[in-house]
Order: structure tokens, then C-alpha cells, then sequence
């Protein structure tokens, strides 16, 4: 594995810690490390996303489009019966959006600086959409 890759992937793992001891213990890591979300509590299942920028450098945040699918397809159940959020951790804070149809778009996009094209399908969601959770935790 590409060393950029495996200090990304440390960075979220190191994130994820953070951001439970922000939100709480009620909130559990899911158990299957490729699962499409991180955590669970109840009726609600998030999606952590770390980010080495300020919230507002681009017009849009996005992720893998495979997680729109699983809620879609009702992979965790329907999707109209329980709360979806994307969080986003970055150097300016934590935000989040709560999963809404429309809300979004899908296109062609990723990133090729980590030793191959990690390029597909992915949701983008435009930054107004985004609601600051808190200034006082952020992604470093």
C-alpha cells in the first residue's frame, strides 16, 4: 500500500477517535471495517469525513457515491425511517448534512495523488449545505 495512502488512512482512523469523544459513547463504531458508514446509535448511522482544508476552500465536499446507493436501496433499512448524517472534520471545525434527496449531485471525480486513479462515482454537496457543529474540534 502507497505510504500517502496508509497516512490518510491513519489520519481518519485518528479523527474517528476524536470525533467520539466529541459526539459521546452512545454512538457506536460500526463493526465492519468496509462497511459504507462509521458509526450507529439507534435510529441514526454517520459517516465521518476528515479533511486537511478549511470547510469553505472549495464550493463543494464530496464522497463515494456508493454510500447515496446503500441509502437508496435501503442497504440499512428505509432510508425515510432513519437519520443519515455526513460529518466533516476540517481545520476549521466539524460540519455535518443531514442526508436529504435533491440535496446532492453525482459525477465523475477523486484523486490520483496516491500512486494510482482512485477515481468514480462520487456525491458532491455544495457547502452552503453544510451546517458548523463546532468550531472548537478540528481534523488536526
Amino acid at each position: 500500500m502507497n505510504i500517502k495512502k496508509i497516512e490518510d488512512l491513519s489520519f481518519g482512523l485518528d479523527n474517528e477517535k476524536k470525533w467520539l469523544k466529541y459526539m459521546g459513547k452512545d454512538w457506536e463504531k460500526t463493526p465492519n471495517k468496509y462497511d459504507s458508514f462509521d458509526f450507529r446509535k439507534g435510529n441514526s448511522i454517520a459517516e465521518l469525513k476528515s479533511r486537511k482544508i478549511n470547510h469553505n476552500k472549495h464550493r463543494t465536499t464530496f464522497f463515494g457515491a456508493n454510500k447515496i446507493y446503500d441509502i437508496l436501496t435501503n442497504k440499512y433499512g428505509d432510508y425515510r425511517e432513519i437519520k443519515f448524517t455526513f460529518y466533516f472534520l476540517y481545520l476549521d471545525g466539524l460540519y455535518k448534512w443531514d442526508f436529504k434527496k435533491g440535496d446532492y449531485f453525482i459525477a465523475n471525480g477523486g484523486r490520483r495523488d496516491r500512486g494510482r486513479d482512485e477515481t468514480c462515482s462520487m456525491c458532491y454537496i455544495p457547502i452552503e449545505k453544510l451546517e458548523c457543529v463546532s468550531k472548537s474540534i478540528s481534523s488536526i
